[in-house]
């Protein structure tokens, strides 16, 4: 009798173009701010027909941005999400592709960094990574003195994004990604929410 986390390898092939797919739509929204530079399958898959009793993926990402715009969109990303611990916090841009990718129970995702890709990796198809190297203004605080910070909306379906000071309510208009509100913060095309209130803390 097999195993009951056995994967057959109609569906071991299935779950792959998943994952290639949400690959491509990671290296082309920019609402992620890591894109994903490498993607290959290795283990058992590629020893045969099946059945397997894992399916493993390998994956390497980098920032899509160079300079004070990495610098700063990686920040806004983790000012997004709510975090069990420290750690969490910190590589969270990455997590989150990790998340995204692992869209079915059968895959197991890794994160590789600069250990050897294993012998028996079969690459996967990717959409390349286009690294932007423009350096917008460095981004300056809010007149109030705090840093800025990221309002995530994610409502039917669709997900918006500004950028602006919780204490002086001051923001960006919604947009659809995280990089062009970044751009409208860096250009002062904010606007004040009616509930305004005066605001002293410095953080």
């Amino acid at each position: 009798m097999l195993p009951l986390n056995t994967i057959y390898r109609k569906t071991a092939d299935s779950t792959l173009r998943c994952v290639e797919e949400r690959a491509r739509t990671v290296n082309t929204d920019d609402s992620f701010v890591m894109g994903v530079t490498d993607l290959f399958v290795y283990g058992e898959y590629t020893g045969g027909r099946g059945p397997y009793g894992s399916l493993d993926v390998g994956v390497r990402l980098s920032c899509k941005w160079e300079g004070e715009t990495a610098r700063y969109l990686m920040e806004l990303k983790r000012d997004e999400h709510r975090y069990k611990d420290g750690k969490d916090r910190q590589n969270w841009p990455a997590l989150e592709v990790l998340k995204y990718l692992r869209s079915r129970r059968t895959v197991t995702i890794r994160l590789f960094g600069d250990e050897p890709t294993p012998r028996d990796a079969i690459p996967l198809a990717l959409v390349p990574v286009t690294i932007q190297n423009e350096q917008p203004p460095t981004v300056r605080r809010c007149d109030c003195g705090c840093r800025a910070r990221l309002n995530k909306v994610s409502e039917n379906g669709f997900t918006t994004y500004s950028v602006g000071c919780w204490g002086c309510k001051r923001f960006t208009k919604p947009r659809a990604t995280l990089v062009e509100a970044v751009r409208d913060w860096n250009g002062g095309d904010c606007y004040y929410l009616r509930s305004r209130t005066p605001h002293t803390h410095r953080g």
